[in-house]
């Protein structure tokens, strides 16, 4: 936020590297193909991950972590 972000996602605990990659190669691919904000991609893709549709991602250990603030 002091170097002028509009927006950060963090996670409130440690989670795997590679549910998180998964995690995020979905969120971008949503931003990108979907056109929503960044608020409307991340609930899409915790639904998808709930759902099984994410590999390694369908834990609430791994989409229950992230989160998004906004400036």
């Amino acid at each position: 936020a002091i170097a002028g972000a509009r927006r950060s996602l963090l996670t409130l605990w440690e989670v795997s590297d590679e549910g998180t990659a998964n995690f995020m190669a979905r969120l971008y691919q949503v931003l990108a193909d979907d056109k929503l904000d960044y608020a409307s991609a991340l609930r899409k893709v915790r639904i998808e991950a709930i759902h099984g549709k994410i590999k390694t991602a369908e834990t609430p250990a791994v989409w229950a972590a992230f989160v998004l603030f906004e400036n």
